[in-house]
């Protein structure tokens, strides 16, 4: 039996995406039920709870396939929640999802203290329209490392 998000993503055609897709799209979404939730305007369909519900369920589910996809592509076993930022710097997802699991995991951001392998650098070596908004985001969410930082807002 299928839970109440896993029939609401089903019907939105979530089961029919990459893995990478499915991780923008359930990140995507979670700001989205952020977005309702934060109106305080009442949702025709779902109830604060309902969207409480999916917004967990679909945190949980991002998280949980981001960290997968993560040590499917490095090899490594074992992916925790700290690592969360770095898999989601190295599997290069939006800057607008970026920056919601930047907020989702704050602690993650200022816990994070091997400069070898942060995000920012993983971000860092990206390429493409997206790679200087994506390095502004984890700028932001590592304050220790803006202290490190060239007049270009690389680090050094």
């Amino acid at each position: 039996m299928l839970t109440f998000c896993e029939q609401w993503l089903a019907a939105d055609g979530y089961d029919r995406l990459d893995p990478l897709s499915s991780i923008e799209y359930l990140i995507g979404c979670q700001r989205r039920f952020s977005s309702l939730l934060g109106t305080g305007i009442p949702d025709a369909f779902y109830s604060r709870s309902d969207l409480r519900l999916l917004l967990d369920s679909a945190r949980d589910a991002a998280t949980d396939r981001l960290l997968a996809l993560c040590s499917d592509l490095e090899g490594t076993p074992g992916s925790t929640e700290r690592k969360v930022l770095h898999a989601a710097a190295a599997l290069k997802i939006t800057p607008a999802n970026a920056a919601q699991l930047v907020r989702d995991y704050d602690k993650a951001a200022v816990e994070f203290v091997d400069g070898t392998t942060s995000p920012l650098h993983v971000a860092a070596g990206a390429v493409g329209a997206e790679h200087a908004e994506r390095v502004r985001v984890f700028l932001d969410a590592f304050p220790t490392t803006k202290q490190h930082t060239d007049d270009r807002g690389l680090t050094v």
